[in-house]
Order: C-alpha cells, then sequence, then structure tokens
C-alpha cells in the first residue's frame, strides 16, 4: 500500500536510507538530514510503500512540486522485483504535473548498481539530457 509518510515511520524508513548510503551519500548521520526530511514529511512530499503483511517501508520516494521533479527514489534490497518501483514512480508522476516536464537524476550508463532505476524511468519515457556529474557518494 502506498500513502504518505509520517514522522513515526522515520525509525522504520531509517533501514532503507543506511541501505543506500553507498550508493547516494551520507545522510543518517548528516545533522541537517532528520529536519529536512521531517520538513518533507510535513510538506506531504514524501510517499512510502508499506508492506501489507509485515507492515514495514519498503520504499520510498519524495517529490518537489515546485520543481516538477522525483527527488528520491529507493527500495529495499529485499522488496526488489515485486514492482514496488514502478508504484512508487507512478504515485510521483500522479502527484507531479504532467503537463510540465518532470525531471529526475539518476545513476549514469556506466554505473552498474543504477542499471534498475535507470530502465524503471526509461521505461516511463524518462530521457537523458545531462551528465550532473557525481553525487555525495562520488558516482556519476
Amino acid at each position: 500500500m502506498i500513502r504518505l509518510i509520517t514522522e513515526n515511520d522515520i525509525p522504520g524508513w531509517i533501514p532503507l536510507i543506511r541501505e543506500v548510503e553507498p550508493l547516494f551519500g551520507s545522510m543518517v548521520d548528516d545533522p541537517d538530514f532528520l529536519p529536512a526530511i521531517k520538513e518533507a514529511i510535513k510538506a506531504n512530499i514524501v510517499f512510502g510503500y508499506e508492506n501489507d503483511q509485515t507492515r514495514e517501508i519498503a520504499g520510498v520516494v519524495t517529490i518537489n512540486r515546485d520543481m516538477n521533479s522525483v527527488e528520491w527514489l529507493a527500495v529495499s534490497t529485499k522488496s526488489k522485483n515485486e514492482g514496488i518501483g514502478s508504484k512508487l514512480l507512478q504515485k510521483a508522476i500522479d502527484e507531479l504535473n504532467v503537463k510540465e516536464d518532470i525531471t529526475v537524476q539518476t545513476f549514469s550508463e556506466e554505473v552498474e548498481a543504477g542499471t534498475a532505476a535507470r530502465k524503471l524511468y526509461q521505461k516511463y519515457g524518462f530521457i537523458t539530457l545531462k551528465n550532473s556529474g557525481l553525487n555525495p557518494a562520488g558516482i556519476n
């Protein structure tokens, strides 16, 4: 089930954040991170996929309505290949202005760990516009 993330979900979201930090860069230990996610939660721009049986947060997407963009999308390793990324991306698209360009930043083609993300975005019609350089984890 996809629903808005609340502050009560933060402890359940932290393991997912830690899991993707090697690809995205340090987040949990950054002193600005927790206030930023609380602000995003209050703005109703963070959606999570909650496993109906375990009640675990299996994936999260964050959007920016002002920039009309998908800001953050991650699915836990144990929940990959279940269509959760597609459901979260569709929710993000549904929340954004489809009459304007929607942007997302993802990994470049040579980053093997980002292949699934690139394929997902391409499936939804996203195209590569430019190389944005290295992310905070030092990955292109």
